[in-house]
Order: C-alpha cells, then structure tokens, then sequence
C-alpha cells in the first residue's frame, strides 16, 4: 500500500483503500451477513462481537492518517489542514469502497468535531484525547435530539441536576453505533426540571461507567456490521467536565457555538451526509461497470448514470464552496434518488443472481435504503415522498 508519508496527495492512498474494500466483496460490507463464511470474531472489552474486518478497515484508516484529519492540530491531528471539500472527497471515496467503514467514520467525527467546538476547555481537556488516540473510536448519539423525540412529554433521555453542579441522567439512547467498542459517547439530555424552556445539553459518557448499559445491536435490514443499537442510562453521574454544549434551548443549534467553529460542527442533513450517498452510487456504478463488459447493450444506461452523478458531484463541491445557491437539502434528497435509483438499475443488471442474499446488488439496495431514514432533515423526507407519488415538490412541507 502507498505510505501516505510518502504521498504528495492523499487522495491515491484513499483510492487504493477504497478499491481494495470494493475487491473484497466477498466479505460482506453491509446486509445478509450470516449467508457469508465469515473469521471468528474478536471480543472487545464489553464481550460483544467485532467482526475482524471492520477493525481491519478502521486500523487501515489509522496507518493511513484519516483519523486525524478531524482531530484539532493542538492534539496531534490535522483538522485545520484539510478543507471542508477534502473532507467531502475523503467521505465520497471511502464510501464508494465500503458505506460501513465511512458510516462509522462519520459518526466519530459527529462525536470528535462537536467535542473539538465546545466552549468548555475543561471539557476538552478530558475527553479531546482519550476519545482520539490512535485508533480509538469515539461514537454519538443524538438523533432524540433532532427528531419529533425531543417534543415528548418524557424525554428520551432526561438530565437531574444535583447539588454539586452535576446531572444524573436517566433514558434510553436510540440508534448508537458501535457503542459495544467505543472509548466515549457523545450524547444528548434535556434537564428536568428546566429554569427555561426545554433546556438540553451535549455531554460525553464512558461506556464502562456505572449505570451504563450497551445492549445488543439491533437487527437491520442494512449494514449490520456498524452494530447499532441502544444505550441504557440509570442514574449515570455528569460532571462539569463532562459537558460539551449548553444547557440551553436546541442545543443543536450551529449558532450555540462560537463563529469560527461553525465550519467544522456537523449537522443534520449536513453535505457530509449527502457525500456519502454520492460515494455509495459511485460504488455501485463502478460494480455496474463491470456488468457492462457482459452485457454492451448496459452501456447507454451505465453512461447515463456516471453522468448524472458526475454532474450531482460538481453541484456538491459548488455548494461547499458557496458558488451554488441550492440548499443541502435539496442536495440531499437528490442524492438519495439518485442512489436509490443507482442500486435499482445495478439489481436490474444482475438479475436474480443480484438478488441472492450477500451479492453485491443486493447490498447495494439495502444501503441505499438507509439514506432515507439516516440523519434524515424532514423536508428531506416530504421531498421524497411527493417524488414517490409523483406529486409536487415545490412547496416543500
């Protein structure tokens, strides 16, 4: 493999770590895992299974510098280096080998930047190192506190203020990946009772703290092998230095957070969310390529697709470099047409062989689906339902 000490651009030694997982489809990167022969699996300290594959892939991400690049220059990394549309290239590459390797990529970096902006040094200096070092990864949960969840009578996870300026948290923290090998969590809470209203903080945990409880990841239709789950808090002790952002109202909010760290905080629907989607087309149709060499009568639909989404890339880039006024939503809901409708064509092509559990097609399928339900904004949502029903999506609901 390319040193990329070596390497004047990066970006060969994440085409090379992308073509190699795209070669090893035979281990299975997403769905239908159990059809596959698959290695013994290695415990990590919870005793829960980690298939060696995707510790591979992530000690692979390590040696490679990748961790890094969303780690703040003062601690070791080189998050200030990098530009937001490197970034946006290293998601679309990555993705376009294995979703689940930058799937999980991207939910550390959730946790790592959103750490990284906080106001709170005290916070930072505690947890900025532990959650970064080497190949640990660090893992959020916070989809309660961007969904209809947050609107409940009872929060999904509820924070108690104590008499020494700390919290007791209490809940269930849905849709968590990789918790079971995770060295902290990013998590949200709203405080009850509350001085103002509504009020919700960001804090880190440790999964080995007391009244912590990683349960069995869930069984998904795709990309099982991110090992995603719930996290259970009963009574789990918050310090001061334990809390990222807040409390105040949506917490979530960009504008909570100081100016000039605005541009590396992740949000929902964010373009780093809509890179990954283009990547995992991309993957495909580099898959439908090869059914082309087959089947020449392919050829005007497989260059139609890899033009559509070389177009829907220059539009990505333009937006992140402000010279495109459309909104990442609407970025967003054509890039999951545009893979929904990319996996479709590549099961088409295969016919019923692509439809075997543990085929790359029927993958493919599997992980497109996910867009639609993962960090999905609700207009997002609207968007593609009135396309489905062939309705207007003008005004946007």
């Amino acid at each position: 493999m390319i040193n990329p000490r070596e390497a004047h651009d990066w970006r060969p030694v994440a085409d090379e770590l992308a073509a190699l997982w795209q070669r090893s489809d035979g281990v299975p990167n997403g769905s239908a895992v159990e059809s596959q022969p698959q290695a013994e699996s290695s415990p990590p300290t919870s005793g829960l299974p980690v298939k060696p594959w995707v510790v591979k892939r992530w000690q692979q991400l390590d040696r490679a510098g990748f961790l890094q690049w969303f780690v703040p220059q003062d601690i070791g990394g080189s998050l200030e280096i990098h530009t937001e549309a490197d970034r946006l290239e290293l998601g679309i590459i990555l993705a376009s080998g294995c979703l689940t390797t930058a799937f999980l990529l991207s939910q550390r970096n959730a946790s790592v930047l959103r750490l990284a902006a906080s106001p709170y040094g005290q916070t930072k200096t505690k947890w900025l190192k532990r959650s970064t070092q080497g190949a640990t990864f660090s893992t959020v949960g916070i989809s309660h506190l961007t969904t209809s969840r947050q609107f409940a009578t009872q929060p999904v996870v509820s924070a108690t203020i104590c008499d020494d300026g700390g919290y007791l948290l209490n809940g269930v923290i849905p849709w968590v990946s990789s918790a079971q090998r995770a060295s902290s969590i990013l998590t949200g809470a709203t405080i009850i009772p509350s001085l103002a209203d509504a009020d919700q903080m960001l804090v880190m945990i440790d999964p080995e703290q007391p009244g912590v409880d990683v349960l069995p990841p869930l069984p998904l239709l795709g990309l099982n092998e991110t090992s995603t789950g719930s996290v259970e808090l009963r009574n789990v002790k918050i310090r001061v230095d334990d809390i990222v952002a807040g409390p105040q109202p949506q917490v979530l909010k960009g504008s909570s957070l100081p100016s000039s760290q605005n541009k590396n905080t992740p949000a929902t629907g964010s373009l780093s969310t809509t890179s990954l989607a283009l990547g995992a087309t991309l993957g495909t149709i580099k898959r439908l390529s090869l059914e082309v060499v087959q089947r020449p009568e392919l050829q005007p639909i497989y260059e139609a697709l890899l033009a559509e989404a070389t177009d829907f890339r220059s539009q990505l880039f333009a937006c992140a470099h402000g010279t495109l006024t459309t909104s990442p939503e609407i970025l967003r809901q054509q890039a999951n047409s545009l893979v929904v409708r990319a996996a479709q064509v590549y099961l088409s092509a295969c016919k019923g062989a692509g439809f075997m559990q543990g085929h790359p097609a029927s993958r493919a399928i599997c992980e497109a689906m996910f867009f639609t339900v993962w960090s999905c904004p609700q207009s997002v949502v609207m968007a593609s339902l009135k396309q489905l029903t062939c309705t207007s999506s003008d005004n946007w609901s």
